[in-house]
């Protein structure tokens, strides 16, 4: 019995123990990427659909106290919709967005080398976009500037000592922008958003890697 509690004991230690490189005083430089493409035939309509998206994003943080850690970001993302059928020639959709904002994340050790993450951020967006209804119709711009706020969740894996590797999914995001642009008839729109979103709607399409360089460990 005494030996099965000492075990215990141990494990919990284990787990409550901050690794060296997520420790207080360190630093962190992180560079993630997300993307997917995909083909969609739609029968009704003798439809093919393609939708591509790709993102990656610069992050610094400092470890304000063991396994918790404070920082800022930068990212681009660049989104594109295209859609044919027999009715309607061509119709393309491409997007660009600039972000940038600050960071709140907690590590959860269940090992030196394995872990949970949760990550909270407030951010801002700079988008700006063409759509085109067909070839021979004009190009409709729109541009936007919204913030919001997001929670992640995932795990974190360091296979060495500076080195660590993460995947993680966006739980929830709320975000607001104020968007405006040029109808096909050559007149100025404006409108405004408020959007949820949770990446759990396509989990595959939005699961984020992120390789983490940890470094200023104490001597």
């Amino acid at each position: 019995m005494k030996k099965h509690l000492l075990t215990v004991v141990a494990i919990l230690v284990t787990s409550l123990a901050a690794s060296a490189q997520i420790q207080k005083g360190n630093q962190a430089l992180g560079l993630s990427f997300s993307g997917y493409s995909q083909n969609i035939n739609i029968d009704f309509a003798n439809g093919e659909e393609h939708r591509r998206s790709a993102n990656i994003s610069l992050d610094y943080s400092y470890f304000v106290s063991d396994k918790t850690a404070i920082g800022v970001f930068v990212g681009y993302s660049n989104a594109t919709h295209n859609y044919k059928n027999d009715t309607q020639a061509e119709m393309t959709d491409d997007s660009r967005v600039y972000n940038f904002g600050v960071f709140g994340k907690k590590y959860f050790m269940f090992s030196d080398k394995f872990g949970g993450i949760g990550n909270v951020s407030l951010y801002g967006d700079i988008a700006n976009g063409e759509f085109q209804n067909n070839p021979d119709s004009p190009v409709r711009e729109t541009n936007s500037k919204g913030f919001g706020t997001g929670l992640n969740g995932g795990a974190v894996f360091f296979p060495w000592k500076r080195l660590g590797i993460e995947g993680s999914l966006n739980l929830i995001s709320l975000g607001y922008s104020k968007s405006t642009g040029i109808d096909s008839d050559g007149n100025e729109t404006k409108y405004s958003t408020f959007n949820v979103y949770s990446g759990f709607s396509q989990p595959f399409q939005n699961i984020q890697l992120t390789l983490r360089y940890h470094f200023g460990f104490k001597k």
